[in-house]
């Protein structure tokens, strides 16, 4: 979903994404208000390598005319779309809380990365330590159960593959 906020929106009348004008492709928008339209970001083919993005700009047409996000060329793009993160392998794929893993795949590019470990149903957050698009540094959190556990990683271009991880209790005070 992509939000344009600007001013006279409320006559708009088309929404397209592309690299130029000539390419741009039209979306689904709805008009929320004079301020604000919202639209359907179309798919694209993913970029399968670094680095993992592609900008495109943003074209509204209203009943003034079109305008294009950025407005200033030397600007990046207004839209940037993302691959979706995939994981290869977590080291180790067993950890107590507050053991660090490392978590290799591709495409962990975005300005929000989150690792979910997921058991019983309830995702539990654990701290990310970014390196790189191909490795992250994650922190087993507290609060997950022995139960089947697998740890995932989301970003803006969507949620990973899910890896099985073993949850090792943390020991019992002595």
């Amino acid at each position: 979903m992509l939000t344009v906020l600007g001013q006279n929106l409320l006559t708009t009348r088309r929404v397209r994404i592309g690299p130029t004008p000539e390419e741009a492709v039209e979306v689904p928008f709805t008009s929320v208000s004079d301020g604000e339209v919202t639209a359907a970001a179309n798919p694209v083919t993913p970029l399968g390598g670094p680095p993992w993005t592609q900008l495109e700009n943003v074209y509204v047409t209203t009943a003034g005319g079109t305008v294009v996000h950025p407005t200033v060329p030397t600007l990046p793009a207004g839209f940037t779309y993302y691959d979706i993160p995939v994981i290869t392998s977590v080291v180790p794929n067993s950890g107590i809380p507050g053991a660090q893993v490392l978590v290799n795949g591709t495409a962990f590019v975005s300005p929000m990365i989150v690792a979910h470990f997921e058991n019983s149903g309830a995702p539990v957050p654990g701290e990310v330590l970014i390196n790189s698009s191909a490795q992250l540094l994650v922190t087993v959190p507290f609060g997950l159960t022995t139960d089947p556990t697998f740890i995932r990683i989301i970003t803006l271009g969507g949620e990973s593959n899910r890896v099985p991880f073993t949850y090792i209790p943390p020991p019992p005070p002595i």
